[in-house]
This record gives C-alpha cells, structure tokens and sequence, in this order.
C-alpha cells in the first residue's frame, strides 16, 4: 500500500509538530548523491521535490531530526531510479547518524509521549511475498531506532 506523501506531511504537521525546513549538511549529501546517481544514467537531470524533507523531534530530546524521503526525487533518465518497484528509501537523520529503509510508505504515531515511525515495507521483509501488506514499527531511543526486529539497525 502507497502512503501519498502530501497526506502523510498533512497528518505529521498537525499531530506531531513536524515542520519542513531547511535541511541539514547530511540531508544535502544524501540529495548531492541522489543528484550524481541521477545525472550518471545518461547525463539525467535532477529534480528534488518541495517536500521532500520533514523535521521533527524522533527521540524527545527536544531537538529536531529529520526524515528524507526519496519518493519526492526525479530523474529525467530513469523513471524508477528512486521509486523502484519494492519501494523508495526513507533516511532518519538523527544526531549526526542516518539511518535508512526501503519502504512503500511511512507515517508518524503519537503514542503518549513518544514517536512512533511506522514503515510501511515489501511483504518479503515480514517473510512473506512482496505483494503482501508488511509494517515495522520503529521508535528513537538514545539517538538511534529501536524495533523488535531482530538484528536492526
């Protein structure tokens, strides 16, 4: 299942104070790799969509993070390139680290006082085929996620 972005910053900004921003230097490195990737497949140009960045505090530090989401890049050379068939890439940007998945769509979860990042993956991470619905749920705990997944990140 396809989360539609525009729904899910709408969600974020008014349940959990997330706000788009200014992004950070990891966030351009990742952008300034997209972009090379991009323009290495037959000189394609780039394109970074409005929102593809959002901020928000993941761990409850009381600072912001960031979460980058590849479904918002286009390459004139490749249709697919950041939004393959098993998903485009999700980028956490917590405390100097980024953290990564490949997702079909994701959304924040108030849950008391924590944030909850839901992921929604290829049914082949939960064991099962890719058509099949599969969710990791995904909390920031002293900087880095934490899941019941074993051997995460």
């Amino acid at each position: 299942m396809q989360l539609h972005y525009c729904c899910v910053l709408f969600v974020c900004l008014l349940a959990s104070g997330c706000a788009a921003a200014t992004s950070s230097s990891l966030a351009k490195s990742l952008v300034d790799t997209a972009r090379t990737d991009c323009t290495a497949l037959d000189n394609g140009s780039f394109k970074a969509g409005a929102d593809y960045i959002v901020t928000l505090d993941l761990d409850g530090d009381g600072e912001r993070d960031e979460l980058l989401d590849e479904s918002h890049f286009t390459c004139s050379s490749s249709a697919s390139l950041f939004t393959p068939n098993g998903g485009y890439m999700l980028h956490a940007i917590v405390h100097g680290a980024v953290f990564s998945w490949q997702v079909n769509g994701w959304r924040i979860v108030d849950w008391g006082e924590d944030k909850v990042l839901l992921l929604a993956q290829d049914g082949t991470e939960c064991g099962g085929h890719g058509y099949q619905p599969c969710y990791e749920a995904v909390v920031f705990n002293a900087h880095r996620p934490m899941t019941v997944r074993p051997g995460s990140r």
